[in-house]
């Protein structure tokens, strides 16, 4: 917004912001209570968001002023006061970018009158104010426009700086009243210390003395470490070439041990090679020899089968022979009995139940036979 020469009216209906215009510049001024900004706390002034937008981080105002007259006291055409504060509730105060205390700010403004508590602000409830303040009330108000104010203010801080000046002093009055008791020992330690550089320049004199002996002691111990060096050197030399051949016979005894190791591993293969054969003929001799132990035992129980079927069979030969003749016996009584008989008139029931069985035990023994 700017605001030229002459009488700038801002006019607008209630809650447009009117307010918020001056509130602004008090704000920007220096303004630290938020009460004066019809707010609770200061985090109150950054735009808390709205239905679209979201709430702000920060808030930030600048007031440029022309200094072409060079009212404010610094050496610029045109003046940037800018304050910024966050969400922690932390001030910032820049005058041209650079960042300044409020404190400074203040300081410059106040030859102005352009402070938050002169004349330059005029609130509703001001005008009835000054009509009613006291005597005292009306005296600030004239300094402030006489650019009093600031002038006061200087003297209190000058005044303060010497009433602090005259604490200082007196506390260094009773530092040297407690410093008065050591000077004099303090100056027989200086005396001792004058001797002692004294002592020091005259050793210093004897010291240049012997330097020449003790340069030709150290050339002459030069030398003979130059000549113990050559001597190392040569035997390092010596030493460098057995260390040489002494490289290339452990290559070669390396060589010759990683053959031996091959040739080791090599018959190692083989001997495992000939472990798993022995293992697999020693599995075949243990499988055939419990296959002839299982062959011996049939054998066996085979051989003692063929004698008790040989038994059995000189058995049945014998009843063969024995039935064999029975037959022909039978055969032959048979052919002696007539082919015919006559039937009896009256048949004997025990005698046919003993033919009976007897018929049977034949067949029992035909049966046997077979």
């Amino acid at each position: 917004m700017r605001f030229d020469g002459g009488v700038v009216a801002i006019v607008g209906p209630n809650g447009s912001g009117k307010s918020n215009i001056v509130d602004a510049f008090k704000w920007a001024l220096g303004e630290t209570q938020a009460k004066d900004l019809r707010g609770k706390r200061m985090e109150e002034v950054i735009y808390a968001g709205g239905e679209r937008t979201p709430r702000a981080g920060s808030a930030e105002v600048s007031l440029v002023l022309d200094n072409s007259d060079r009212r404010l006291p610094v050496d610029y055409e045109e003046v940037e006061i800018r304050r910024r504060v966050d969400r922690s509730g932390e001030s910032e105060y820049f005058l041209n970018a650079s960042r300044v205390r409020r404190r400074d700010l203040q300081q410059i403004l106040a030859s102005t009158g352009l402070t938050v508590d002169s004349y330059a602000i005029v609130n509703q409830g001001d005008i009835e104010a000054i009509v009613t303040c006291t005597p005292e009330q009306r005296r600030q108000l004239v300094e402030e426009a006489a650019q009093v104010r600031g002038v006061k203010a200087q003297r209190a801080e000058a005044a303060a700086r010497m009433t602090e000046l005259a604490q200082n002093l007196l506390r260094l009055e009773d530092v040297r009243q407690e410093l008065e008791p050591r000077r004099e020992q303090v100056r027989t330690q200086a005396e001792a210390a004058r001797e002692a550089a004294a002592a020091n320049v005259r050793l210093e004199v004897l010291r240049g003395s012997i330097v020449w002996e003790e340069w030709r002691e150290a050339r002459d111990a030069h030398r003979r470490a130059h000549s113990q060096q050559q001597s190392l050197e040569r035997r390092l030399t010596e030493a460098s070439a057995e260390v040489t051949r002494a490289e290339a016979d452990f290559q070669a005894a390396r060589q010759e041990m990683e053959s031996a190791q091959d040739r080791r591993l090599s018959r190692q293969r083989a001997i495992g090679a000939l472990r798993l054969e022995v293992a697999a003929a020693e599995h075949s001799l243990a499988l055939a020899a419990e296959r002839r132990r299982g062959l011996v035992g049939a054998l066996a129980s085979g051989e003692a089968e063929l004698r008790d079927l040989e038994v059995r069979e000189r058995t049945l030969e014998a009843l063969r022979t024995q039935l064999a003749g029975d037959k022909a016996a039978a055969q032959t009584e048979l052919a002696r009995v007539p082919a015919d008989p006559p039937l009896p008139a009256v048949i004997d029931a025990g005698e046919a139940r003993r033919a009976a069985a007897a018929a049977e035990e034949a067949r029992r023994a035909l049966a046997a036979a077979a």
